[in-house]
């Protein structure tokens, strides 16, 4: 899922300009302007607590988006409950208002601009990020003084305007600070502790068997270095957002963490998925018109990414396709490559035109 302007197809598929022209006529620096992320080196895997607090809000309210494939984890909500109900701490602000939540969301299409915010505040942190937010829900007024987050205070100033968008804004941000508070910050700390050696694994298998072999395609795309960033809320369908065009270096991607011992490298699978709207959305361009309906161009647009990735994995690391096919199709896990195969393109069809357009695009690496 790639982040976008605002227009026609709301927050998924345009390019990053658009949010950038946002930026500048506010008067906010961009993303690369900011205390970075991705910091300097390659891609680095890491968790980010403020990505994952603000995913946790939108994955108790069940707002999703209108892609084929999920954007919170299915079962977050009943696991996150049995936490909560074990600390003591459920039912909770966040709890209580969350069918409100929901229904507010999916009832005005600016609300998609969520999906986003955490990536929009990369190096805030949950506090900074919260106390910007509120600034702007209470007064309208993106001027915050916080450097890290006036970039994400811009954004959402401009495409959030609305007094009654505000209010909404502004009770989603004390419901989550009242989550962080309570039980979430530690919630995390400890989990992130469990789990470091699933992180240092997933960043070895990364550095060994996809950053070299993908580099021709991520020099390509100016998606040299950035962070990937990991989070068990989101689901199937990722984030992507590409930062400033003129820098290589600030890209950001956040995808599913699997629960521990489920297949860790499918992370890497959804990640590349990501990595690959850059160019699934040239073939899409150049395959045709999208469908007019908002439901049908999302899905065309998620089949061409995950068809993508499957392409530049076929001719840049081939022993990876079979698992990758595999981590889109989880109910063949125990099936023949060539079964698995199968039920990944019916799981993912494409119209010739698409298909070749695609094909174009990787064939170009050479």
């Amino acid at each position: 899922m790639k982040a976008t302007g605002f227009a026609s197809q709301a927050v998924r598929r345009a390019s990053v300009t658009a949010l950038l022209a946002v930026a500048a006529t506010t008067g906010i620096a961009p993303l690369a302007a900011q205390e970075s992320a991705a910091g300097q080196g390659s891609w680095r895997v890491l968790p980010l607590p403020h990505v994952d607090l603000w995913y946790h809000g939108l994955a108790v309210t069940g707002f999703e988006g209108s892609g084929p494939d999920p954007l919170y984890d299915p079962s977050y909500r009943a696991r996150v409950r049995q936490v909560k109900e074990a600390l003591g701490v459920y039912p909770s602000a966040l709890d209580r208002a969350s069918p409100g939540f929901a229904t507010a969301f999916q009832a005005d299409s600016a609300f998609e601009l969520l999906h986003f915010v955490p990536l929009y505040f990369a190096s805030a942190g949950p506090d900074r990020m919260l106390a910007a937010l509120t600034q702007v829900a209470e007064t309208g007024n993106a001027a915050v003084e916080d450097p890290v987050a006036q970039f994400g205070a811009g954004i959402v100033a401009q495409l959030l305007p609305e007094e009654r968008q505000l209010d909404v804004l502004l009770e989603f941000t004390r419901a989550l600070s009242e989550e962080w508070t309570t039980w979430f910050e530690d919630a995390w700390t400890r989990s992130v502790l469990d789990r470091r050696v699933d992180l240092a694994a997933l960043q070895s298998v990364w550095d060994q068997r996809f950053a070299g072999p993908l580099r021709p395609y991520l020099e390509r795309h100016h998606l040299d270095q950035g962070a990937l960033i990991v989070s068990p809320q989101v689901g199937l369908e990722g984030r992507v957002f590409a930062g400033s065009p003129a820098d290589r270096t600030d890209n950001l991607v956040v995808v599913h963490l699997p629960p521990p011992g489920d297949r860790l490298e499918a992370t890497l699978h959804y990640a590349v998925r990501e990595l690959c709207f850059p160019a699934a959305r040239l073939a899409l361009e150049a395959a045709g018109p999208m469908p007019s309906d908002r439901l049908a161009a999302s899905a065309r647009s998620t089949r061409a990414a995950v068809r993508c990735g499957e392409l530049l994995l076929e001719k840049l690391a081939p022993a990876e396709v079979a698992a990758y096919r595999r981590s889109f199709v989880p109910a063949t896990a125990s099936a023949s490559d060539e079964a698995t195969g199968e039920a990944f393109h019916r799981a993912y069809p494409l119209e010739p035109g698409l298909q070749a357009a695609l094909e174009a695009e990787i064939t170009a690496l050479e």
